[in-house]
């Protein structure tokens, strides 16, 4: 009755055939990042677990305090949030990209990476940084105007055109800068500083 075929034929095709290419040439991810969520993997993380449980539960961290911020702001992008609140996101938010890099080095130590692992991995990557647009909006006072879709922008067109990038180009490579890792420290600290000083009014 619902039966409805979201990917062609073609597409299925594509997807079974497609392989991971890309580079990451952050010094934040090289240095820092990748060691610790390796180690983390080779030492803490149960080869029982799955990358993509692994996925979702920080999709999951994330939504958990951008639904409790949103409710005490009354779904507005704008009012009083309590500064446990404003760490609290700060925490998941790190957690979240600890994760997020946690999970494809669990793929390949489990070898269970497949095209449709990494499909749901940049899906909810992409629901994360809509959640992070909005809580920064929140957090920073924006309000409900042209300013807090400049914020989602800043965010979605870099996501959309290195995605797009992949496509095209089979490969995604990264900076030495880029919103994947120094953006959500960045952003991160900023929730911690407002934790700590207040909203900004």
């Amino acid at each position: 009755m619902f039966r409805y075929n979201y990917i062609t034929l073609e597409g299925e095709n594509g997807l079974r055939s497609y392989q991971y290419h890309g580079s990451d040439n952050s010094i934040l991810m090289k240095y820092v990042i990748s060691p610790f969520t390796q180690w983390q993997v080779n030492t803490i993380v149960p080869e029982l677990l799955a990358p993509n449980v692994i996925t979702l539960v920080g999709l999951i961290i994330t939504l958990i305090p951008h639904f409790m911020v949103s409710i005490i702001c009354n779904f507005q992008l704008f009012g009083e949030v309590p500064s446990w609140l404003c760490f609290m996101i700060s925490a998941s938010t790190l957690l979240y990209l600890n994760l997020d890099n946690i999970d494809g080095k669990q793929a390949r130590k489990t070898r269970s990476s497949s095209p449709l692992g990494l499909l749901f991995d940049h899906g909810c990557d992409a629901i994360v940084t809509t959640i992070l647009a909005l809580n920064t909006c929140i957090i920073m006072q924006i309000g409900n105007g042209i300013q807090s879709v400049i914020a989602f922008l800043m965010g979605a067109i870099p996501f959309f055109t290195a995605t797009w990038e992949e496509y095209y180009m089979n490969g995604l490579n990264l900076p030495i800068i880029h919103g994947a890792s120094e953006g959500i420290v960045a952003i991160s600290i900023i929730y911690g500083i407002t934790g700590v000083l207040g909203n900004l009014n």
